[in-house]
C-alpha cells in the first residue's frame, strides 16, 4: 500500500481529510477514532513548534554583581525572556557575546576595563543583527547620541520601573526602539538645533590650525584638559587657550558643543561616554 500525502489548501475537518485521501473503502474504515487522535496530536505538536515564539536571549553586562543577578532573576521569570549570560567587564562581555550570540545585549556604560560603548563598537560590526540597549544611571544627551550612533537601539535609566523596562525590551523584540518619550523629544530638539552648514560640510574646520583640530578631536572623545595635555604633550594652560580659540572660530558656546561638532565631522568617533569634571 502506497502512502498518500494530502496537502490541504484550505481548512477542512481532519477526519474528512484522512478519509478523502484514502479511496479504498475497507482501508478507509480502518481510520477509526484512535487513528485520528494520533494524527491530531501530530498536527498540534507541529503547530506548537512553528507557532510559539522562542524567548529573547539576553546577555547582561554590568559591573555591579548584585544588580546584575537581580535583573537576571527578574528577566528569567518572564516567559519571553531568557538570560543566557552575564558579564562584568568589556573583555568578558565581548568574549561571551561572540560565543553565545545573544539576541539582545543589555549593558551599562561604566565598566572596570573601559566603556560599554567600547564593547558596542567591537561587537556590533561583527554581529549587526544583535540589538543593544543601554541601561545606566547616567542621563545625558551626549551619551544618548553616542550610543545611537554606535548602533544601540535603546537607552533606559536604572531608575525606570521594572514594568516599563520589560515593556521596552518587548518593544525591541518587535523591532522598535527602547527610548522614552522625553529622550525622543531631546533627539528632535537636537536636530532642530543642528546647523545645516555644519552637518553638510566641514569648511569651518579650515579655520582651525592643525593643533586646534587635534584638541577638537580630543574634545570629541570626551577627554578632560589634563588628558588632552598628556595625550598631546602640552600644558593644561595651552589646552585652555586652544579650546578658547576653537570655540571662538566655530562660534560654539562650550566644550560640549565642540565635542558634538567634532563627532558630527568624524572626529572623536570613539567617544566613550565619560564626562570630565572640567566641562
Amino acid at each position: 500500500m502506497s502512502l498518500i500525502v494530502l496537502r490541504v489548501a484550505y481548512p477542512i475537518p481532519l477526519y474528512l481529510a484522512v478519509t478523502t485521501a484514502i479511496p479504498n473503502e475497507p482501508i478507509r474504515m480502518c481510520c477509526n477514532f484512535s487513528t485520528i487522535l494520533i494524527l491530531l496530536h501530530g498536527v498540534l505538536v507541529a503547530g506548537l513548534i512553528f507557532c510559539i515564539p522562542l524567548p529573547m536571549r539576553i546577555l547582561i553586562v554590568d559591573n555591579h554583581i548584585l544588580f546584575r543577578e537581580g535583573l537576571a532573576s527578574l528577566l528569567d521569570s518572564q516567559p519571553d525572556f531568557e538570560v543566557v549570560g552575564e558579564a562584568g567587564s568589556v573583555s568578558e562581555a565581548i568574549e561571551k557575546a561572540l560565543d553565545l550570540k545573544p539576541d539582545l545585549v543589555l549593558f551599562d556604560i561604566a565598566l572596570p576595563d573601559g566603556s560599554g560603548l567600547d564593547m558596542l563598537n567591537t561587537i556590533y560590526p561583527k554581529f549587526p543583527q544583535v540589538r543593544f540597549v543601554l541601561l545606566t544611571m547616567q542621563e545625558s544627551d551626549d551619551l544618548l547620541f553616542a550610543a545611537i550612533r554606535a548602533g544601540a537601539t535603546g537607552y533606559l535609566l536604572k531608575t525606570t520601573a521594572i514594568t516599563k523596562i520589560l515593556a521596552a525590551l518587548r518593544a525591541v523584540a518587535r523591532g522598535e526602539a527602547a527610548i522614552s518619550r522625553a529622550m525622543t523629544s531631546r533627539i528632535l530638539d537636537e536636530f532642530k538645533l543642528l546647523d545645516p552648514t555644519q552637518v553638510t560640510n566641514s569648511n569651518s574646520l579650515s579655520t582651525l590650525t592643525t593643533r586646534e583640530i587635534e584638541v577638537l578631536e580630543q574634545l570629541g572623545k570626551g577627554a578632560s584638559n589634563q588628558e588632552i595635555a598628556e595625550n598631546l604633550v602640552i600644558t593644561e594652560n595651552t589646552v585652555k587657550v586652544h579650546i578658547h580659540n576653537i570655540l571662538n572660530k566655530l562660534n560654539l558656546r562650550n566644550r560640549r558643543e565642540a565635542g558634538r561638532f567634532a563627532r558630527r565631522h568624524g572626529l572623536g568617533s570613539d567617544f566613550t561616554g565619560r564626562y570630565p569634571a572640567d566641562l
